[in-house]
């Protein structure tokens, strides 16, 4: 499913059902930290709850390695989309996703709806793929050299 597709059925999933609240908001935030905790490609940031209709969670993700690609990950990502953060278990309502690749990131917008007459849940999963560079430390001179 491309953006276009994604957009026009999270669009109709978001009239027919209602938007989820706190602790719905929170339950997947927990869920998504520990899912993606366990993807060994991602290091997973602080997950954020804009309160948006279109954006109600966002999980800031970097490449845990410079030798991991963006469509490696977009990849792993729908794969564990299917597999776990979709609640395939729960046997949802209906739920849907796309993976979207630039040079900078891999997004995967998503929402899911769990139970007939339940809330929707919409949000994305952000990896940031620009390279690190690593931190220098200023180091003082010692009092010795400084005289």
């Amino acid at each position: 499913m491309d953006i276009v597709e994604f957009s026009k059925l999270a669009a109709e999933i978001r009239a027919k059902h209602r938007q989820g609240t706190g602790s719905d908001i929170e339950g997947f935030a927990l869920d998504y930290d520990y899912l993606l905790d366990r993807l060994p490609l991602l290091n997973v940031g602080k997950i954020k709850k804009p309160g948006e209709p279109d954006n109600m969670l966002t999980v800031p993700c970097t490449a845990s390695s410079a030798n991991v690609n963006a469509a490696t990950i977009g990849a792993a990502l729908q794969h564990l989309w299917e597999t776990e953060l979709s609640y395939p278990f729960l046997k949802p309502y209906c739920s849907a996703s796309t993976v979207v690749q630039s040079v900078d990131e891999v997004v995967l917008h998503f929402i899911v709806v769990c139970q007939e007459r339940g809330p929707y849940i919409m949000g994305k999963i952000v990896v940031d793929m620009r390279p690190k560079k690593a931190l220098r430390r200023k180091v003082r001179p010692s009092k010795e050299a400084r005289r």
